[in-house]
């Protein structure tokens, strides 16, 4: 299934570019948590195909992402801890009930998970309560690739480590016994 998945990752990038539209700081997508405590902006360029391909999808576009607040007209830019591939975006990144934000901070992980009521001073490097998720620890020293994040509940969020030919399905609940408090 894994091999499936990446795959399809594959050949809807081959031949994936951005678009050369000379916007570059247009909103791909606007989603606001549930509750509407706050707005995820992914900000990028419309990635286009070549012709005959599938549509690469929307989230190979984002280069960016920020978040606004109700109340607030300031931006608050995600900085990730480390380099983001055009395939680490995903544009779930709010729990289904709205409360918890997840966020990549690189291509290996970790996903900060933040309460949405503290993202924006976790945004501005203030003290917040985080949770790190890793991917389990392994023989070797290579680094195990995080990607395909999704929510599985409002606790629970479910992943794929990825590292030298094999994969491995994560799913790690939020605020579990193993949670930092």
């Amino acid at each position: 299934m894994e091999t499936l998945r990446v795959a399809l990752a594959l050949a809807a990038c081959v031949g994936c570019h951005r678009s050369s539209e000379p916007n570059p700081s247009a909103d791909l997508r606007t989603l606001e948590a549930r509750g509407g405590r706050a707005l995820a902006h992914f900000v990028g360029t419309v990635p286009t195909g070549e012709p005959g391909e599938p549509q690469p999808p929307l989230e190979f576009g984002v280069g960016s992402l920020y978040f606004t607040f109700p109340g607030d007209p300031r931006r608050y830019p995600f900085t990730a801890e480390g380099e983001l591939y055009f395939s680490d975006w995903s544009f779930d990144v709010f729990s289904p009930d709205g409360d918890y934000t997840r966020l990549l901070q690189s291509h290996y992980g970790p996903i900060s998970v933040v309460r949405t009521e503290d993202l924006r001073r976790f945004l501005d490097g203030a003290p917040a309560s985080v949770e790190r998720i890793t991917a389990p620890r392994t023989e070797g020293t290579a680094a195990r690739v995080i990607d395909h994040i999704r929510w599985v509940s409002s606790r629970e969020l479910e992943f794929q480590a990825s590292c030298c030919g094999t994969s491995e399905t994560v799913r790690q609940r939020i605020g579990g016994a193993r949670a930092p408090q």
